[in-house]
């Protein structure tokens, strides 16, 4: 994945070549779970707003992104369908940063137990009709979906519907059994791994054991603070290759500390943690670049943690015949990036911002 740094320089070359020497050359980003940056986001922002995210990602290396909704009231979540469809239209006619690639649902088929910074007020049952509305309104671009599958219908859902999307197992109490059969029936996912499910234990080993067992792909939200480095060490050594790194990043992203509203409920940004009035984490502050850089100073070799960014969340969502790699026939996102791991030039669609 990370190209060989270029030690020899060309002793000439055209005027519109970049000169690499000593740099390395990376695929572009894909931050499959994002919520947010700058104030804005996928949930309750209008299409300008939400490529004006896009140009946010693309600055700091993300060059595709899963367009990740969270748990609101059922017209506003309609809007947000169609909004992200209208920048997904706009994008097409013109390149505005990073591309969205599709939609993630985080919500609204949780239960209480487990419901993290999502309003209770809000959360559904399983619906197969509110599903297939929310498709027709997006220009069916629903690539990522979520649910807790101890919810009535869960399996059967997971069962008819995991030819069309991914699904991932989320914001549940779930037991080994029930995750082991949530996987039989189809789910290949985890949402951000050990946050918003029960711990790992010794005899009852829950979601986390599940997807070691089964061979589930897990996100991991990679900013030190929602899992302690040594865990992230641990299972990046215990499921090679399924490991997807995320920034579950919301709204103040990009922005100084203080109190805001996610999700619609407040939140307060301390020292870059973000967290509801009641303690509870409520998603990050860092990017998907920032992630990486994390998981390198958590002693995760880079080649690994370039790959749980790039070509590992592109296959997870089928889209691995289009990004993700650097290949002939994927698309042209590239990154330059020096030794210490900053950033210098980011491509996308072969033009440089």
């Amino acid at each position: 994945m990370v190209l060989p740094r270029i030690t020899n320089r060309p002793t000439a070359y055209r005027e519109s070549a970049i000169d690499c020497a000593g740099k390395m050359i990376w695929p572009g980003l894909f931050d499959i779970h994002t919520h947010g940056c700058m104030g804005f986001d996928f949930t309750k922002s209008e299409p300008e707003e939400i490529l004006s995210m896009c140009s946010f990602y693309a600055a700091h290396g993300i060059t595709s992104i899963l367009a990740t909704t969270m748990t609101s009231e059922d017209t506003q979540y309609a809007r947000a369908m169609h909004s992200i469809r209208q920048a997904i239209t706009m994008q097409t006619k013109k390149t505005c940063g990073a591309r969205i690639q599709g939609i993630h649902m985080e919500g609204p088929f949780f239960g209480t137990a487990k419901k993290g910074a999502h309003d209770e007020n809000y959360l559904r049952p399983i619906s197969q009709a509110l599903v297939d509305e929310y498709q027709e309104r997006c220009g069916h671009a629903i690539r990522l979906l979520d649910l807790d599958p101890t919810l009535p219908g869960a399996l059967d859902f997971i069962h008819r519907n995991k030819g069309n999307f991914t699904i991932s197992i989320a914001h549940t109490d779930c037991d080994y059994k029930m995750a082991l059969a949530a996987a039989e029936a189809g789910a290949t996912h985890v949402t951000h791994l050990f946050n918003a499910m029960r711990p790992l234990l010794h005899r009852e080993p829950g979601l986390v054991g599940a997807a070691f067992a089964s061979g589930l792909n897990a996100e991991l939200i990679c900013d030190g603070i929602h899992i302690h480095p040594a865990v992230i060490k641990l299972i990046f050594s215990a499921m090679p290759g399924r490991i997807l790194l995320i920034s579950d990043s919301i709204n103040p992203t990009g922005l100084i500390d203080g109190k805001y509203r996610a999700g619609g409920l407040p939140i307060e940004v301390k020292n870059g943690r973000a967290y509801l009035a009641d303690g509870t984490l409520a998603g990050s502050t860092i990017t998907l670049f920032d992630a990486i850089k994390n998981a390198v100073r958590f002693h995760i070799p880079l080649n690994q943690a370039l790959l749980a960014a790039t070509a590992l969340p592109a296959k997870a969502v089928g889209l691995s015949d289009t990004v993700g790699q650097i290949a002939c026939g994927m698309d042209a996102d590239l990154l330059i990036v020096d030794e210490s791991l900053n950033l210098e030039r980011v491509m996308i669609g072969g033009e440089f911002l």
